[in-house]
């Protein structure tokens, strides 16, 4: 079987989990697995499967991602895209140069910087089982098994087992559904959850990618052969769209049967996309979860979440007869709200950045 080359998207501010996460601190630098980073996890996960990893960031945070990467078990490098263009323009560039340096059955990998897997191992298998589908010539995604009829996450539809292959075809790419949907999905059976890994030749991958979107894949090869920036690299750059691996590749190429799923089971997975699910990430026994240097006394109070910021170490913070709270140091930014308004953080950001704004 090919050795994996593993693609690491670091974008976007994480603003769900504002004030801890921020533009000049994403969410992939928060320290919540065991005191390693989001990303630092990422990798580490990755590397006894990897022949190098190539996290691709912006420019603002490349010097962030330097200092995490440092040391990592295996060759990694870190790549500053020009601008911000979703997932598909920073994957598919990964993959041109992976092809261009090493051939078009090179096995490409892409990985989620920001999420949180506890069973590592079971995860590895089944990346190992993604892979070799993906030497079979399938675009592989691997789905989570869902636990309950959540909402806020894409599902994947799946069809009949691949024969030889721990794979299933993919039937469709469906978007985040009403709770009415999510319930009828798990009551079917045969729904995943989509964690946006994606698994395949880098032949395989672009050639998919110029029968959806000829323009971007020839502009990613034309990159790929550019060994340094320039202004056509970024003339080629700027007139690439802006769009997400699912809607560019995925979605598409599932609706022509090309697409396969490999089920990991119960991984322990979370996209820890609010501080609900922060909290269930860094739970201890007494169900009071913290994250950063903090000091955390709880009374009373199931399920709370203290959190401090690189800027706020040493804090203490007491906590009691509030089930659920949430309590933030970030600075010079406090925030104080419940689990029941986990989902509603944005709102909440945008209103304090408001009214400072008014000050």
């Amino acid at each position: 079987m090919s050795s994996l080359h593993v693609v690491i998207p670091a974008g976007g501010a994480g603003t769900r989990l504002w004030p801890l996460s921020r533009q000049s601190w994403p969410k992939y630098l928060l320290e919540v697995e065991r005191e390693r980073s989001l990303l630092r996890a990422a990798i580490e996960r990755v590397e006894p499967l990897a022949a190098d990893v190539c996290v691709v960031t912006s420019p603002a945070t490349a010097r962030l991602v330097a200092e995490q990467v440092d040391g990592a078990a295996v060759p990694t490098e870190v790549m500053a895209e020009p601008s911000p263009k979703n997932s598909m323009p920073a994957i598919g560039l990964a993959a041109a140069i992976i092809e261009y340096r090493h051939g078009r059955d090179a096995l490409v990998g892409s990985f989620a910087a920001d999420h949180a897997i506890a069973d590592e191992q079971r995860f590895r298998r089944v990346v190992s089982e993604a892979m070799r589908a993906a030497d079979h010539g399938w675009i592989v995604t691997i789905g989570i098994t869902p636990t309950h009829p959540a909402t806020g996450y894409g599902y994947i539809e799946t069809g009949a087992s691949i024969d030889g292959l721990a794979a299933r075809g993919v039937t469709s790419f469906t978007e985040k559904p009403d709770a009415t949907r999510a319930g009828h999905y798990l009551a079917r059976g045969g729904y995943l959850w989509n964690a946006g890994m994606f698994i395949a030749r880098c032949g395989v991958l672009l050639d998919a990618l110029a029968e959806e979107h000829p323009e971007m894949a020839r502009g990613l090869r034309a990159l790929a052969r550019l060994d340094r920036p320039s202004r056509q690299a970024n003339e080629i750059w700027d007139a690439l769209p802006a769009i997400a691996i699912d809607h560019a590749v995925a979605e598409p190429q599932a609706s022509a049967g090309r697409v396969a799923v490999c089920e990991a089971g119960d991984i322990g997975w979370s996209d820890v996309g609010d501080y609900a699910a922060l909290a269930e990430c860094t739970r201890d026994a007494d169900g009071i979860a913290r994250v950063g240097d903090i000091t955390v006394t709880g009374i009373d109070a199931p399920g709370s979440l203290a959190a401090a910021s690189a800027a706020s170490q040493g804090e203490h913070v007491i906590v009691c007869g509030i089930p659920d709270a949430i309590v933030v140091r970030a600075g010079d930014t406090t925030l104080v709200t419940t689990r029941a308004w986990a989902g509603r953080i944005r709102e909440v950001r945008e209103r304090a950045s408001h009214d400072r704004s008014s000050e």
